[in-house]
């Protein structure tokens, strides 16, 4: 679903009462500059953004709603991409190194230890000086293999996304976001997706580009025992993506379930030559923590 910025010309009340029920929006005097009113929703959404994580999911739920209702609304205001957005520090706000788009990402966690994720992608055309949004619906489990299928933001493999490295390969532009996944209980994820855009300027999601055996497949994911820190990262120095060689937590084990597969403390990598992400065995990586990991809510 995406929708054009557009000015919004509304009556300034002079007191603006805000509630879980009701959220009178309000406009600048000017119809350009909206900084103020964008600062009022974000307080708003910093409101219901710390109810998401909190209680039972009937009401994460109903936060969650009136979170997305709000956001949407913030990001429909001219001027809304140049808006930090910076106190809503519980989601993910990437902008991509051209300045090209923006994404907002966050989950939600449920009781039962599992995830849902949420997000948009708000892109930037400099020459109009317009704006669309996008929203993403996650569907990862009606997705039976996401490895091998592109994607649009209809039909979404949700994730907390926390790097994206852009590329080029013969003037074509993509986008390689790393991500992480609660899962549940048992296990984590961690996800390398890759963003592209049609023609008609909507988001597409996947590319056969990562060298997995012999092959190339569309999103690599990687699962393995929950709270364990799986090191994924782009290693700027090295010009690669580095994560960590997974191995079964008992040696000699056959076909592993998720929750018994462990980190080796050494490193594999990723180098990206002629369009495509090709893997390298065993590189020399120092042992450093993802310190992305920290930045999201873990199950309780």
């Amino acid at each position: 679903m995406a929708f054009l910025v557009q000015h919004m010309f509304l009556r300034i009340f002079p007191v603006l009462l805000i509630s879980v029920f009701s959220f009178q929006p309000l406009a600048a005097a000017d119809g350009k500059d909206n900084t103020a009113l964008l600062r009022v929703y974000e307080d708003s959404l910093k409101g219901f953004g710390r109810e998401m994580f909190k209680g039972k999911d009937l009401y994460k739920a109903m936060a969650n709603k009136k979170f997305i209702q709000l956001l949407e609304k913030a990001l429909g205001f001219e001027g809304s991409y140049q808006y930090p957005f910076d106190s809503l520090n519980f989601m993910a706000r990437l902008e991509s190194p051209d300045k090209k788009f923006k994404i907002f990402n966050w989950n939600v966690p449920k009781e039962d230890g599992t995830h849902e994720y949420f997000g948009y992608i708000q892109t930037w055309d400099e020459k109009t000086k317009q704006a669309r949004v996008f929203r993403l619906i996650n569907k990862q489990k009606e997705i039976r293999n996401p490895e091998i299928m592109k994607l649009g933001p209809e039909k979404w493999y949700g994730a907390l996304y926390y790097k994206i490295v852009p590329t080029t390969f013969r003037k074509k532009k993509s986008y390689t976001l790393i991500g992480w996944d609660g899962n549940n209980n048992l296990s984590w994820k961690k996800v390398l997706d890759v963003l592209t855009f049609r023609s008609d300027g909507t988001p597409e999601f996947g590319d056969d580009v990562f060298q997995v055996g012999k092959r190339y497949q569309y999103r690599v994911i990687y699962e393995f025992k929950a709270e364990m820190i799986m090191t994924l990262r782009w290693d700027d120095q090295m010009k690669m993506i580095v994560f960590d060689h997974l191995v079964p937590e008992y040696p000699g084990m056959a076909n592993p379930p998720p929750h018994l597969i462990i980190n080796s403390y050494s490193y594999n990598g990723y180098e990206y030559k002629k369009g495509k992400w090709n893997f390298i065995a065993d590189v020399n990586a120092k042992n450093r923590k993802d310190k992305s990991d920290n930045k999201y809510v873990t199950p309780h």
